[in-house]
């Protein structure tokens, strides 16, 4: 069986061959084939392709799913294509990716996770690869410094907003703790800028995008405060929605600040940390 991004417009077999045809039914810039023999389990506009030896965290990779499509889709914007899908692969390599549509997921990292009362890592996991359809599927970022900071720390912060909001408090605090154990452990203090000269250049900018990135972007997110956070995040949706001149870090600040309560304070606060190298305080 094929995965891919879109939808299975054709799938015919001819003297041994088989062909098949996926169309998407929204603009994508990304896209990808997974191949598999899988069992599926399914929802309201939501699927999970797995491999029938181990269906321990479906349910729990659904209900990701299920809540990002609502969830984000109320926040950020609502979801555009047909079908949020998650297609396992085997785990010789342990890592997700987020085509529009059709997310690719390594047993090793989901499946196979056993999940405990303060961490349900594939739920974690799912939420974070399904915020990929907002950042960047849908508001493509720039390639310049700064600028993953809009595609995994979005992701990240997504998924704090995502987990606490259907999981709870503790759960949050969970996932937020391994964002500051792995920033902690291999932050590079010596070499480590600031968010906007961040280029995945030098040791430990991988884990900067990822956690501090998820980190300050909450921060910030608090500080605006949820109704005018929400506001700004679905004023840089709309605006760089499919754009063809994509998005820096100084682009979503500058929304961002338009919404400030007090814009002396949000310019302070950026100063700190997103022009500035400081560790964040964790709650």
């Amino acid at each position: 069986e094929v995965n891919a991004t879109g939808e299975c417009v054709r799938d015919t077999v001819t003297a041994g061959r088989r062909l098949t045809e996926w169309r998407s039914d929204h603009p994508v810039r990304i896209w990808n084939v997974v191949a598999g023999r899988w069992q599926v389990k399914r929802r309201e506009g939501v699927a999970v392709f797995y491999d029938a030896q181990h269906p321990y965290n479906v349910d729990e990779m659904l209900d990701a799913l299920a809540a990002a499509r609502r969830w984000y889709g109320e926040w950020f914007a609502p979801y555009p294509w047909k079908q949020l899908r998650l297609s396992e692969f085997a785990g010789w390599p342990t890592y997700a990716q987020a085509p529009a549509g059709n997310i690719s997921f390594s047993e090793g990292i989901g499946f196979l996770t056993r999940s405990k009362p303060d961490a349900n890592a594939a739920f974690w996991i799912a939420a974070h690869e399904s915020a990929h359809m907002w950042w960047p599927n849908m508001a493509m970022v720039g390639d310049g410094p700064g600028c993953e900071v809009l595609s995994e720390g979005m992701a990240h912060f997504s998924t704090l907003l995502l987990v606490e909001k259907m999981r709870g408090e503790r759960q949050r605090q969970s996932f937020a703790k391994q964002m500051e154990a792995r920033y902690g452990r291999l932050r590079q203090k010596d070499s480590e800028r600031p968010l906007v000269k961040i280029d995945g250049k030098l040791p430990g900018d991988t884990r900067i995008w990822y956690d501090k990135g998820g980190w300050v972007l909450w921060m910030l997110h608090r500080h605006m405060g949820e109704e005018r956070g929400l506001a700004a995040l679905r004023e840089y949706m709309a605006k760089y929605r499919d754009a063809k001149v994509p998005a820096s870090l100084e682009d979503y600040l500058a929304i961002q600040r338009a919404h400030a309560a007090d814009t002396t304070a949000f310019d302070a606060f950026t100063k700190q940390w997103f022009f500035g190298v400081v560790a964040p305080k964790y709650l």
